[in-house]
């Protein structure tokens, strides 16, 4: 069977069609992140999650200043954590849990026992959300 050279061409083209974005992507690098701007902010303490937790639990602005400080240490943690690139990603996995289960329990000492029952339900809550989104997601 002969096949043309234009049929060729067509069959390179599309062969090829899928990278057009990879070289565009290294033509436009895109601009690096200010020195001081976290690459995932997401990943490390949020002012919005001291916020919350202010309004949820009516923290004390001694309560605030102290949680402030869990918040803080545990996301500088996290972020260290990120940056190892020598340790085995289950280990990385492992150990962010536990630097969350750990602030979560230095949170939770600063609070007065009504404020631990309403916290302890706002992590049930963010939970049952959790466990819908990834319901839904299958």
């Amino acid at each position: 069977m002969k096949t043309s050279p234009k049929l060729m061409l067509l069959i390179a083209a599309l062969g090829l069609a899928p990278m057009a974005p990879l070289v565009q992507a290294q033509d436009n690098p895109a601009p690096a992140p200010a020195a001081d701007q976290d690459a995932h902010p997401a990943r490390h303490a949020r002012p919005d999650r001291l916020k919350m937790l202010t309004e949820k639990l009516d923290l004390t602005a001694d309560q605030q200043a102290k949680v402030k400080a869990v918040l803080d240490d545990g996301a500088k943690q996290q972020k260290a954590l990120h940056a190892d690139e020598n340790t085995p990603r289950a280990e990385k996995r492992d150990k962010a849990l536990e630097i969350m289960l750990n602030t979560k329990k230095q949170i939770r000492a600063l609070l007065t026992p009504d404020q631990q029952t309403k916290f302890d339900a706002l992590r049930e809550e963010h939970m049952e959300g959790r466990g819908r989104r990834m319901h839904h997601a299958n």
